[in-house]
């Protein structure tokens, strides 16, 4: 299995080159530095806030936070442009663009482009991820399930000098990133026989009796980040969306897309919340929960 782990997270162990346990390091010193870190969460919600710096979710206002267009975040890009499912995400990526332009939560910088040279990095998902870092999966041995993870990389020094530049210029003093992306998640138990997916905040989904106790499950997902003018990560999370079984296929190298595929990703956009009063949309109520949350 490490073989497998090793070959299928060449891309994310680039990435996350230099990934450090930060739980020791001040906030300035790990990521002036340019480390990265990781946090193991418990239980849902996923966010995690970085330093004393950060005033609170809930305290900013579009007036102090700029945002740019939702986008497919890289790692996702590289998958869906081998399934040829990118182009099934375009109507979900543009309703949520819209949405928002007009939840008036950040102001949005229209035009604005940030390079993706040494932008920051945000991976939300299982441990045992076909994207995670190859050391998310060694280093936690003592645990015989594996667990939600947020890990970040924080920008380059090139990078966070052009974010000064672009957020002086409108004005404003942080910035949301939000990415579509693609995501195995793991999967937890429920009762005595029951076992379920937690895609977030009040959300979950149960998974059949026969599903294998070590399957990832395959998670179409929002992530977030929030930074200030000098770059640095204030608060990131992550809200699944849908998520899918793969039955009794064996996933060593199988990939979330082969699970997800196009048509499904492109119903995303109609599935809804049965849970919920008046049904919303799914991709709402986390789109909404992740935007509240972040900021």
């Amino acid at each position: 299995m490490k073989l497998f782990r090793e070959k299928r997270s060449r891309m994310a162990g680039a990435i996350l080159t230099g990934v450090v346990a930060a739980a020791g390091c001040q906030f300035e010193e790990w990521q002036s530095a340019g480390f990265g870190r990781t946090d193991f969460l418990k239980k849902a919600p996923f966010y995690v806030s970085y330093g004393s710096k950060d005033v609170g979710a809930g305290a900013n206002t579009a007036s102090t936070v700029g945002c740019i267009a939702v986008a497919v975040d890289k790692a996702g890009r590289t998958v869906l442009l081998d399934a040829g499912g990118e182009a099934a995400l375009q109507p979900l990526l543009a309703a949520m663009n819209t949405r928002l332009e007009k939840g008036q939560r950040c102001k949005p910088l229209a035009g604005t482009s940030l390079p993706e040279d040494g932008a920051p990095y945000l991976y939300a998902g299982s441990n045992d991820g076909e994207s995670a870092s190859p050391a998310h999966n060694d280093d936690d041995d003592q645990h015989d399930q594996s667990r939600m993870i947020l890990s970040i990389q924080p920008p380059s020094k090139e990078w966070r000098a052009h974010l000064a530049r672009v957020l002086q210029e409108n004005a404003v003093q942080q910035l949301l990133i939000i990415r579509l992306g693609l995501a195995d998640y793991p999967q937890s138990s429920k009762g005595i026989f029951g076992k379920r997916v937690i895609l977030g905040t009040g959300h979950e989904r149960p998974l059949k009796f026969v599903t294998p106790t070590d399957q990832q499950i395959p998670v179409l997902q929002i992530t977030g980040l929030r930074l200030d003018r000098d770059g640095r990560i204030l608060r990131a999370g992550a809200e699944g969306i849908i998520a899918k079984e793969s039955g009794f296929v064996v996933r060593m190298v199988l990939r979330a897309t082969e699970v997800l595929s196009p048509e499904e990703l492109q119903n995303a956009l109609w599935a809804r919340r049965t849970d919920l009063p008046n049904r919303p949309l799914t991709w709402e109520v986390a789109f909404d929960e992740l935007v509240t949350r972040l900021l």
